[in-house]
Formats: structure tokens, C-alpha cells, sequence
């Protein structure tokens, strides 16, 4: 029998990944208070006509799942040994910040052990606990803040760059209900409790870092094979590139997630909600990448590495 309560508070569908013909998917939830969630991880035939067969929940390494539930991808060939594992899972910027990461997190692993190990065997490679996070939390700043969510990881063939996905919040930090008037933020609200943030994207409660960006955050693998080899520690590596995605449908600026075909070397981002009807719109990028295979043990060479 599994304890598994990702359904406490508003359960939510994260990592999925298609690996050796099998999905792999990952609930997380949305509201932990209690920090009850324990497992995550689920496993199926990756034909959907098949019912019946589905494995799990399974825990995935040995931090809090918020970690490992929210994105996965796969590592390319040439990186596989050094890195010891042939995927990638992480996950950041959940709503009960002292168990997540306070940055962009990637463990490696292996798919194949989902149903066969519990707990299954993870390395983290780049994490931010609470004590030492990526930036200032409630800062505006180019990192990660309280507006910060991570959504998808790619891990392009022939290159040495990781890439994140996700929403970033550009501006200043405010924690209140959002209004779209202006002489209204500052004011007192609930009683006040909080105050009104000026933020006509958002008009829930909770943390707001208006305005809001499609964004990209890009690693050095070598970094990550730094941690990975005890070399360093996971809070102390920064990414060596972050930037703005403009999209078109511009609307709640969240990024559903993140895929990538190695035979096409294309990346697939999900723009949620886009199209008036809370549909995602699928956008495609192309990544340039150096014929040659990356350098894994220079750190000064080129990270060959271009999107567009």
C-alpha cells in the first residue's frame, strides 16, 4: 500500500517524460501546508488505449518531491556516463517555499528504476534550499522571487547548456491582493492586514512581482558535473545566461512546459491559456549546435549553444 496525498490540496500534473516506450508522470500539489507529500512519481504503458497497468505513486531521491515533480527531460548520449543517469527531473517555485527550491533544480536518474526501486536512486546536480537561495526571494532581480516559476528543463544534443523554462516576475515585490488600479496599490487591505499590489495580470492574494516575463534561465553542464562530482555545492552554481521569451497571445505569461527532439534539435514550449479558451498554444524553437561533440571536462570551452 502507498501513502501518497498529493491530493490534499489541489493536485496537479507535472514532470512527464517518454522514455524506452514507457510515460512517466508526476503529481505534485499544489498547496502542502503540512509538507504531507511523500511520493510523486508514476509509470504506464505509453500506449493510452491500455488501462490497468499504471505503477506507482514512487518517491524520486531523497528531497521533499517538490524537487523532482515538476519537470523532466532527458540527458544526450554523450553526457549520460558522466553524469551517471540517462534523465533529468526537478522542480521550483512551489507555493509552501521552505520546501522547494529557491532557484532552478535538476536531479539525474534513471528512468528504468521508476517501479522497480522506491525510493529511486537521484543525484541532485543544482537545487537553492531556503538557506541559501538563487537571489533575495521577494527581490526584483534577473534569478528567481517570490513570481518565479520553473515549468520545463531541455538538455540540447551537442551542446553543454541546460536550459530551464518558465514565469519570472520583473518587478518589485508586493504581498496583498492584486488590483489593476493604480491609486489603489498601497492601501490597506483585508482589514489591513496586507496592502492592495498593483498588479492587473494577478488579482489573487499572495505574492506578486508585476510585470511578468516568459523567461530562460541556461546552465554550464559543467557546473552541474561539478556538483554532481562533489566538486561543488548544488546552491553554488549561477547560470551563465538568463532572458526574456517574447510570445505572441501574450496573457498570463505561464509556460506549461518544455520538450525536445534530438532528430530535429527543436524545442516545444506550451504557452498556457493563450488562446481565449485555456488552451495551450505550442511554440517551436530551433537550436543551432556545433557539429562537434562538447568538451566535458574544459570548463573554458564554447557552450555551442544557440536558440531561436
Amino acid at each position: 500500500m502507498y501513502r501518497c496525498r498529493v491530493n490534499a490540496y489541489h493536485p496537479k500534473v507535472g514532470a512527464q517524460l517518454v522514455y524506452n516506450s514507457r510515460l512517466y508522470v508526476a503529481a505534485w500539489s499544489y498547496y502542502d501546508g503540512a509538507g504531507e507529500q511523500i511520493k510523486s512519481q508514476f509509470v504506464r504503458p505509453l500506449d493510452l488505449s491500455i488501462t490497468g497497468q499504471v505503477q506507482g505513486p514512487f518517491k524520486v531521491g531523497n528531497q521533499y518531491p517538490g524537487w523532482v515533480d515538476r519537470y523532466a527531460g532527458t540527458v544526450p548520449p554523450e553526457w549520460q556516463s558522466a553524469f551517471g543517469g540517462p534523465a533529468i527531473t526537478g522542480g521550483a517555485g512551489g507555493s509552501i517555499v521552505s520546501l522547494q527550491s529557491w532557484g532552478p533544480s535538476v536531479s539525474v536518474f534513471n528512468p528504468n528504476d521508476v517501479g522497480s526501486k522506491d525510493p529511486v536512486p537521484a543525484t541532485l546536480l543544482v537545487g537553492y534550499p531556503s538557506a541559501h537561495p538563487l537571489h533575495d526571494f521577494s527581490s526584483a532581480n534577473p534569478y528567481f522571487n517570490a513570481a518565479t516559476g520553473v515549468t520545463g528543463v531541455v538538455f540540447p544534443q551537442g551542446t553543454r547548456t541546460v536550459l530551464f523554462f518558465g514565469k519570472h516576475g520583473l518587478g518589485a515585490y508586493c504581498y496583498g491582493p492584486g488590483t489593476s488600479d493604480p491609486n489603489q496599490a498601497g492601501q490597506p487591505a483585508d482589514g489591513g492586514v496586507d496592502v492592495w499590489c498593483y498588479d492587473p495580470a494577478d488579482g489573487s492574494k499572495g505574492s506578486h512581482n508585476y510585470p511578468y516575463a516568459y523567461y530562460a534561465w541556461a546552465y554550464d553542464a559543467n557546473d552541474l558535473l561539478a556538483v554532481k562530482n562533489g566538486q561543488k555545492q548544488s546552491w553554488e552554481i549561477l547560470p551563465y545566461g538568463t532572458w526574456t521569451l517574447t510570445l505572441p497571445f501574450a496573457t498570463n505569461t505561464n509556460i506549461g512546459g518544455a520538450a525536445y527532439d534530438p532528430a530535429t534539435q527543436k524545442i516545444y514550449l506550451s504557452q498556457a491559456c493563450a488562446d481565449g479558451e485555456c488552451y495551450p498554444v505550442i511554440h517551436v524553437f530551433s537550436v543551432n549546435a556545433a557539429a562537434s561533440p562538447p568538451d566535458t571536462q574544459a570548463p573554458s570551452a564554447p557552450r555551442n549553444f544557440r536558440m531561436r
